[in-house]
């Protein structure tokens, strides 16, 4: 299995149809799920897509923005034996080298196979990093609600996100 960075639009569209598939297939279940409109939008506005490749076929994936570092903005698996663990590397990764905002199955997952409970951000945190409205939920100090495409979802940050504060 091979990881690469992919930056540019040129080298994005060569795996564009297999990375659409994936993240059709990831979000069909997930309300609000998948941010992204159409292929094209995938290709303009994720910076940086992370692979895992195995015999020239897309295991896994995370897209990026460059926000407050680089913010995973999403994820996914194809359905085959390798793709989990193809997965839980790019988590790691991005954990280590960026930030997320997750809920739902995305949160458990993370939770539970790749250690997110070690890159918990507090919620205090959330509305500089998102630079959007947020409410405190009443379950922890770490998870909050925001408003995403006409539905109050329950969210949380996980990772390392450039964070310069001001005292």
């Amino acid at each position: 299995m091979q990881f690469i960075k992919l930056k540019d639009q040129q080298s994005k569209a060569c795996y564009l149809a297999q990375v659409w598939a994936i993240l059709e297939s990831s979000y069909s279940q997930v309300p609000g799920g998948l941010q992204f409109a159409n292929p094209e939008a995938v290709i303009n506005d994720a910076d940086e897509w992370h692979l895992i490749i195995e015999n020239e076929q897309v295991q896994a994936l995370t897209l990026h923005k460059y926000k407050q570092g680089l913010k995973l903005v999403a994820l996914g698996k194809a359905n085959t034996a390798n793709a989990k663990k193809a997965l839980k590397k790019l988590i790691h990764y991005a954990l280590r080298h960026g930030w997320m905002e997750l809920s739902d199955q995305a949160e458990s997952f993370v939770m539970r196979e790749c250690e997110g409970h070690h890159f918990m951000i507090h919620a205090s945190f959330a509305a500089e990093l998102l630079k959007k409205a947020i409410l405190p939920a009443s379950s922890d100090t770490f998870h909050y609600q925001r408003k995403i495409m006409d539905r109050v979802k329950t969210k949380i940050l996980l990772g390392t996100p450039s964070l310069s504060l001001a005292f």
